[in-house]
């Protein structure tokens, strides 16, 4: 489970709580409502979050319970079938050509990251 050992960073927490509440803290793969657990509702990256371009994109980034985020770590076929179901194959194939275009990570991208997460977070509250 070595998703879990990198270092987070202000925006990752704060794209991750946006998404959760964006997608009803429901795990997009069993329905299960998750509010009151959220500590086991995980963002989980289909791209790895390595991969600075797609890390903050909503379509490569799924919000699951851990049980499902661990599934898909284990078959990545299944995760892949759940992607396609998900986005279509070419809107899947989509981001992973995003995803080859090189994007740096410095403190101005992370503080840009930031401003845009908190003005994408301001907008769901007020129009939910």
């Amino acid at each position: 489970m070595g998703w879990f050992k990198r270092k987070r960073r202000r925006d990752d927490d704060l794209f991750s709580d946006y998404l959760r509440a964006k997608r009803n803290w429901t795990c997009e793969r069993c329905k299960k409502y998750m509010y009151h657990q959220r500590h086991i509702l995980d963002a989980s990256h289909y791209v790895t979050c390595e991969n600075e371009t797609l890390r903050f994109d909503e379509e490569n980034v799924r919000v699951l319970c851990r049980g499902c985020h661990i599934f898909f770590h284990k078959h990545p076929y299944e995760h892949t079938k759940f992607m396609e179901e998900l986005l279509g194959e070419q809107g899947l194939q989509m981001v992973i050509v995003r995803g080859q275009k090189f994007t740096k990570r410095n403190k101005a991208y992370i503080k840009s990251n930031c401003k845009l997460i908190k003005l994408k977070t301001k907008y769901l509250e007020e129009h939910v």
